[in-house]
C-alpha cells in the first residue's frame, strides 16, 4: 500500500524557505516598529512645543531654567524648563505637587528670597520629592532603551525625561545664545534669526545610573577644567550616568543642549567647570538621527550628517546666520 507524505528532504527545504521568509519578515517588522516609535518621540515633541508656545502666550516669555538668587551663586529655583509645560499637557496635577520657594501665578520666574534648592535632580528632599516620582509618558522617548529606568531610590527614585532644550551654540551655560540657559527668559522678540530658523525642545539618551556599564546607552565626564574645548575630556575616564535622570532639574544635565557637535556626536560630552559650561549633543537610538522642535513649533528630524556649520548655526537665536531651506 502507497502512503503519500513529505520526504526528509523536502520538509528541510521548506523550514529553510520558511526561515529565510523569516529572515527577511523581521527587519521589516523592527523598521515598522521604531517607525511608530519615531513618530511618537515627534508627538512628544510636539505636544512641548505647543506648551511652550502656550506658556508664552500667558507670560509673553518661554519658561526659565536654575534662576539665581540675588545671594551671589545661590540658586532661587532649580526646576527645569519642562516643569512649567505641566499645566498645558493634561499634567495640573502633578503641577500642582510642585513647591516654589514662592509663587505668585502671574511671575514664575524669578524668586530671589527663600533660596530652595528642593528641585534638584541628584540629593533627597521632601519638597518636591513626591511630584519629582511622578511618571510622565509625554517626557520620554520610546526609542530609548533605558527610557524606562527612573532613579534608583537612593536618589529620590524621581522620574526621568529624554527631552531637553536648546541651550545655544556653545557651552556657556551661563550666557547661553540659544532659549534655555541659566536665568533665561527668552521672548519670541528676541528670536531674531526666526522661529523657523532656530530649534527649541530637542532629545537626550538617557543614562542607566551605571558606571560598570560604560557606552552601553550614555556616559559623561563631570567636572572638567573647562567643557567647551571638547578634546579636554576624551581621555578622562567617564564619570556621570545620569543624563535626564529627573525632569523635574534645571542643572544642564536634564534640561539642554547644545549644537556645538552635529548629533550623535561619538565624543563624550562634557560638564564643568561646576554648572557654567555644559558640552552636551542632542543624542537618540533613532536611526540617523534625531527629532527637533523648532520655535514655531514644528518638528524635524534632522540627520547626524546635518552640515556642521548649519546645525550650529541653528541652535543661536540671534546669530543672524544665512541659511537656505535646501540646507536645513
Amino acid at each position: 500500500m502507497r502512503r503519500n507524505g513529505f520526504t526528509l528532504v523536502e520538509l528541510l527545504v521548506v523550514i529553510a524557505i520558511i526561515g529565510i521568509l523569516v529572515g527577511l519578515l523581521l527587519p521589516a517588522v523592527q523598521a515598522a516598529r521604531e517607525a511608530a516609535r519615531r513618530t511618537q518621540c515627534f508627538n512628544n515633541e510636539k505636544q512641548l512645543a505647543l506648551a511652550l508656545h502656550n506658556f508664552h502666550d500667558t507670560y509673553r516669555r518661554f519658561p526659565p531654567i536654575l534662576t539665581t538668587g540675588t545671594s551671589g551663586a545661590t540658586f532661587s529655583t532649580q526646576h527645569n524648563w519642562i516643569t512649567y509645560t505641566l499645566p498645558y499637557i493634561e499634567q495640573t496635577n502633578v503641577w500642582n505637587l510642585v513647591k516654589f520657594p514662592t509663587r505668585p501665578i502671574d511671575d514664575p520666574y524669578y524668586t530671589t528670597s527663600n533660596v530652595d534648592n528642593s528641585a534638584l535632580g541628584n540629593s533627597i528632599d521632601q519638597n518636591n520629592l513626591p511630584a519629582s516620582q511622578v511618571w510622565v509618558n509625554t517626557f520620554i522617548c520610546p526609542s530609548d532603551p533605558v527610557g524606562g529606568i527612573r532613579q534608583p531610590d537612593t536618589l529620590g527614585g524621581r522620574a526621568p525625561t529624554n527631552y531637553v532644550g536648546n541651550q545655544g551654540s556653545d557651552a556657556n551655560f551661563t550666557t547661553g545664545n540659544g532659549i534655555f540657559f541659566r536665568n533665561s527668559k527668552m521672548r519670541f522678540a528676541d528670536i531674531v534669526d526666526g522661529t523657523s530658523q532656530t530649534y527649541l525642545v530637542g532629545e537626550c539618551l538617557r543614562g542607566d545610573f551605571d558606571l560598570n556599564t560604560l557606552r552601553d546607552n550614555y556616559v559623561g565626564v563631570r567636572n572638567v577644567s573647562d567643557a567647551r574645548v571638547i578634546s579636554t575630556c576624551q581621555t578622562l575616564v567617564p564619570n556621570f550616568s545620569d543624563r535626564g535622570g529627573a525632569w523635574i532639574g534645571g542643572q544642564g544635565l536634564n534640561s539642554t543642549f547644545t549644537t556645538a557637535r552635529p548629533p550623535n556626536n561619538p565624543l563624550v560630552d562634557c560638564w564643568g567647570p561646576s554648572f557654567s559650561f555644559t558640552n552636551f549633543v542632542a543624542r537618540s537610538f533613532h536611526p540617523g538621527g534625531v527629532n527637533i522642535a523648532m520655535v514655531d513649533g514644528s518638528v524635524r528630524f534632522v540627520p547626524n550628517t546635518i552640515d556642521p556649520v548649519v546645525y550650529l548655526a541653528m541652535g543661536s537665536r540671534a546669530g543672524a546666520e544665512v541659511i537656505s531651506d535646501q540646507e536645513q
